[in-house]
This record gives structure tokens, sequence and C-alpha cells, in this order.
């Protein structure tokens, strides 16, 4: 409301018939497509905890566990699965990349320090990126962990190879081929943001951390 008047303008009716603003009690939210494409125009991304990128793992695998279990099925359902789970696959990447970003944004605004943060601060903020998203967020990307996301879909790439080449149903094939070539790259880009989070963002943010350390301790030590 305030920059409307501001700028005396009045398309507030139109920003809610096109959908793009949500009334929310007395206030409003932009709606989450816009918000999305915004943001990536910007590359303004907020670090996600990891235990949200998390549950992709469960819808991966679910959607996995389905397409095994009725894979001489009805084939429109086989279909329909095999696409919703390169979509979800694409939408885990996306974040996990949107996530480095914004980690990546975030350290080096840390280390050039233009806000001022005091040494304190900076600790603390180094060790929370550290201990709540990255060795989190590694674990995730760690293909030899049983449990991890990249774990899973390593399985689901050895699957689509084997269905790619031997299938009865046209369209499942050639889903399965697309699926096992987006995996390929998939797994490539993991790789890449694997070696961001191991390479530069792990040591810059723990020399982030030394450095403050000793500075906090040396500036005591002058105090007192």
């Amino acid at each position: 409301d305030e920059i409307l008047a501001k700028n005396e303008n009045h398309i507030k009716p139109q920003l809610l018939d096109y959908k793009i603003l949500s009334p929310v009690n007395t206030d409003y939210e932009i709606r989450t497509v816009y918000y999305n494409l915004i943001e990536f125009i910007l590359s303004e991304f907020k670090p996600m905890l990891p235990e949200t990128i998390e549950k992709y793992h469960i819808s991966i695998a679910e959607l996995f566990r389905k397409i095994r279990e009725q894979i001489n099925g009805d084939k429109v359902i086989l279909n329909s699965r095999l696409s919703e789970l390169a979509n979800e696959i694409r939408s885990f990447y996306e974040m996990v990349e949107k996530n480095t970003l914004s980690l990546l944004n975030e350290t080096r605004e840390l280390k050039a320090n233009v806000k001022k943060i005091d040494y304190r601060e900076k600790i603390v903020r180094a060790s929370r990126w550290i201990d709540e998203y990255i060795i989190p967020l590694n674990k995730i990307l760690d293909i030899n962990h049983s449990a991890s996301i990249a774990n899973k879909l390593y399985d689901i790439s050895e699957y689509s190879n084997k269905y790619r080449l031997n299938f009865d149903e046209e369209n499942s094939r050639i889903l399965f081929e697309r699926l096992y070539f987006q995996l390929i790259q998939v797994n490539d880009n993991l790789l890449r943001q694997s070696k961001i989070l191991t390479n530069e963002l792990l040591p810059l943010i723990e020399r982030i951390r030394t450095e403050s350390i000793i500075l906090t301790g040396w500036i005591t030590f002058l105090k007192n």
C-alpha cells in the first residue's frame, strides 16, 4: 500500500486479478510462482535447511518404489510416474544449486564484512553455516552414504539404464532413456556442487571462524 501510494499507482486490483498477489489477513504476499521467478532473476536465494531439501528423498524414493512394483502394470500410469520422477529430480537439483549459491554469496559477504559485523557474530554465523547447512548438505550429496539422495539417484540411474534398452512399450522406453541421461547430467552437477562445498565454501568459512576467534581473543587480551 505504501509503495502504491508513493508512486500514485492504483494497480492493486490488477495484481489481485492476475493472481500475482494474494491477500493474507490485512497484508499481501507474492504468489510462489512469481516470487520464485523474481528470486531467480535477481539470484537472491535464502539458504534452506538440509531437512527442507531432504524431503525430496521421500518423494523420489516413493515414486521409484511404485515404478518398480508396477513396472508391468498400466503403461499410462507408469509413464506419468516416470515424468513426475524426472520433475522431482530436477526440482531437487535446482534447490541444491540455489542453496550452494546462497551460502557462497553470504560467506563472501561475511568475509568482506561490508556490514561491519563484530567478530563474535562472525564466529556464530560461520559455525552455524558449517553445522546446520554444509555438513548435513554434504551427507545428502555423498553417493557413498547409503541413506543419501545421491545414492538413491544412482540406483534409479542403474534401473533406468536397464529399461531404456529393453522395454516393450516405446513411450516408456523413451522416458526411461530421458531419465537415464538426465541422471547422468544431475550426477555431474551434484559432484560440482559437492566440490564447491568441500573445496571452496568449507575452508573459507573455517578460515573466517578461526580468524574471528583469534581476533576476539586478541581484543579481549588488549582490553585486559
